[in-house]
C-alpha cells in the first residue's frame, strides 16, 4: 500500500510492523542486483491483498532451538529481527507482525515473539530495540547489541536509547539506569533522563507538581547538583537554557548558578554559549548565557539553522530575511537573490535549501546554488543528502558537491538515527507498490519485486516475497527464508 503525505510518497516498513501485502504479477524470486535499474512500468499488483495461512514452516528445525527470550552469546555475529508471522490486520488492511530473531548463520534464535524492532544509535554502536507482551499481558521491552553479545531485559517497564546512553527505567520506580554502547551500566540519576550533552547528564523527576533537575558528569556519573525549574534544556558551550517560571529564562551552568536574562520570555536551546531569544515586545534577538545581548531585539521572527553552532534565520520582514552566524562575530551569509523571505532548510555542512518561483528545491551554500528536478524534502543518510520528491529522488554528495540524476523511484524516508548511518535504503516502485534497495551512490542495489524490504545493516534486508519471509544479501540471497504464517 502505498500512501502520499506531504507531497512525497511513504509506504508502511517492515520492522515498525505497518506492511502492505501484495500478490504481484511477476513472480520470479529476484536475485540479481542491477544498479540501473528503472521502474518496471507493467508490472500491476492485484487488486485483492493477500493472508497468507501455511499450516507449517519450511526448514521446521529452524525453530527446533529457539527461545522465547533472546539469550547473549558472542557466537551469532550479528542478529537480525525479521516478520516471521501475520497476528491480524489493521483498519487500513497492513497486516500485524510478530518478529523472530535471527544470526548471521541464518539460524532462528527466537520465536516470532516481538511485537517491534526497532533499530537505534547508541554513540558509535547500533543497538535493537524490542517489545514484547509477557504473559500476563503487560508490555516488556529489550534492548540488545548488534552482535547479540549482551541483551538488557526483558524489563516491565521502558528501555530507550539518547545520545550515547541506554537509559532503563522500570515501572513503578523513580530510578533510571544508564548504560554504555557495550551494555555495561554506568550507574543510576534520579527521575528520567532528559539530555546528555557537553558532559553533562540532565535528569528530570516532578513530584506534587514541583520539578527537579538533577545534573550528573557523563563521564563518571557523579551527580554535579540540583535546581528547580520548570525544564532545563541540554548543555552546550558549559551551559543550558534554563525556565525558572512562567515567563522567567535564563542560563545555568554545571555548578546550579542560573543567570537570569532581562525582559525575556522564550528562549530557545543555547547553541555554543548562546541562545536565540523573544522579548516582551516579541521581538527576536540573541542572548548569551551572561545575558548579554549579542544580537539586537529588532527581529519579526526567528529560528535556529545550523547544526550545533549558533547559526540563525532571522527576519526583518515578511518578504526579507538573513542568516547571521553569531560565533563569527554576526557574519551574515549571502543568500540568492531570489530568496524573499522563504523558510530556509538547515543541512549539514552549513548548506541549506529552499524552494524557488519554479517550485524546484535549490540546495545553496555561499559559493553556489544547485537546483534539483522538482520540490523536495530532505533527508541527510551515510553523508549524503537525499531530496525525495513526487517524481522519484535524487542524492547530493555533500563532499564531491555534485548532485545525482533523477532516479524513478519513491524512497522510503529513515526514521532513527540508525538507519541514517546506513548506505542503504528502500525504494519502492511507484505502479506495483513493490519495494527494493538502493544505496547512497545512487545505484539500485536490488530491483523493486519485493512486497517489503529494508535494511537491517552490515548489507543485509528483511524481506517479504511472495509468501516468504527472512533475511537476504545484497545480492539477493536468501541466507534464512521460512514461509510466513499468520491470520
Amino acid at each position: 500500500m502505498i500512501k502520499r503525505i506531504a507531497g512525497m510518497v511513504a509506504v508502511s516498513v517492515v520492522l515498525s510492523g505497518a506492511i502492505a501485502l501484495y500478490a504481484p504479477a511477476l513472480t520470479t524470486r529476484q536475485t540479481q542486483s542491477d544498479e540501473n535499474a528503472e521502474p518496471q512500468m507493467t508490472l500491476q499488483p492485484a487488486a485483492q491483498q493477500v493472508a497468507y495461512t501455511i499450516p507449517e514452516r519450511i526448514s521446521a528445525d529452524l525453530a527446533s532451538g529457539a527461545q522465547d527470550v533472546l539469550q547473549p552469546a558472542a557466537a551469532y555475529k550479528k542478529i537480525f529481527p525479521y516478520a516471521a508471522s501475520i497476528v491480524g490486520w489493521k483498519d487500513d488492511g497492513t497486516p500485524v507482525y510478530r518478529y523472530a530473531i535471527a544470526d548471521a548463520d541464518g539460524e532462528q534464535l527466537t520465536q516470532a515473539v516481538y511485537t517491534q524492532a526497532q533499530r537505534a544509535r547508541c554513540g558509535s554502536k547500533q543497538v535493537w530495540l524490542l517489545t514484547s507482551v509477557a504473559a500476563d499481558g503487560s508490555t516488556q521491552m529489550t534492548c540488545a547489541a548488534d552482535d547479540g553479545s549482551w541483551v538488557i531485559g526483558p524489563i516491565t517497564g521502558t528501555i530507550a536509547v539518547k545520545d550515547s546512553c541506554i537509559l532503563r527505567q522500570l515501572s513503578g520506580e523513580s530510578v533510571t539506569t544508564v548504560y554504555n554502547g557495550d551494555g555495561k551500566s554506568l550507574g543510576s540519576v534520579m527521575g528520567s533522563m532528559q539530555s546528555c550533552a557537553d558532559g553533562v547528564l540532565v535528569s528530570e523527576q516532578e513530584l506534587d507538581g514541583k520539578k527537579t533537575w538533577y545534573f550528573y558528569d557523563a563521564s563518571t556519573m557523579a551527580a554535579l547538583t540540583q535546581i528547580d525549574a520548570v525544564q532545563v534544556g541540554a548543555f552546550s558551550g558549559g551551559s543550558a537554557t534554563v525556565q525558572v517560571s512562567e515567563g522567567q529564562w535564563g542560563a545555568v551552568n554545571k555548578k546550579g548558578v542560573i543567570t537570569l536574562f532581562n525582559r525575556v520570555v522564550w528562549a530557545d536551546e543555547m547553541r555554543g554559549g548562546y541562545a536565540l531569544a523573544k522579548d516582551t515586545n516579541g521581538k527576536f534577538g540573541v542572548v548569551d548565557a551572561a545575558g548579554k545581548v549579542v544580537l539586537d531585539f529588532t527581529y519579526s521572527n526567528g529560528k535556529h539553522c545550523g547544526d550545533s553552532e549558533a547559526l540563525y534565520q532571522l527576519w526583518t520582514a515578511q518578504d526579507s530575511c538573513e542568516v547571521v552566524s553569531v560565533g563569527w562575530k554576526n557574519k551574515k551569509l549571502v543568500l540568492p537573490s531570489d530568496v524573499k523571505g522563504q523558510e530556509l532548510t538547515p543541512l549539514p555542512d552549513n548548506y541549506f535549501a529552499y524552494t524557488n518561483a519554479a517550485g524546484h528545491s535549490v540546495i545553496f551554500d555561499d559559493l553556489k546554488s544547485i537546483e534539483l528536478e522538482g520540490e523536495a524534502v530532505f533527508y541527510q543518510q551515510n553523508g549524503k543528502l537525499i531530496g525525495a520528491m513526487s517524481e522519484g529522488y535524487q542524492i547530493f554528495d555533500l563532499d564531491e558537491e555534485t548532485l545525482s540524476g533523477l532516479r524513478a523511484y519513491a524512497y522510503m524516508a529513515c526514521d532513527t538515527e540508525a538507519a541514517e548511518k546506513d548506505g542503504y535504503f528502500t525504494i519502492v516502485n511507484p505502479v506495483t507498490g513493490l519495494q527494493g534497495i538502493g544505496n547512497t551512490k545512487a545505484k539500485t542495489v536490488l530491483r523493486a519485486g519485493y512486497d517489503s524490504i529494508e535494511s537491517v545493516g552490515g548489507g543485509y534486508f528483511t524481506a517479504v516475497q511472495n509468501g516468504w519471509t527472512g533475511i537476504i544479501d545484497s545480492h539477493g540471497t536468501w541466507m534464512l527464508r521460512t514461509q510466513l504464517t499468520g491470520v
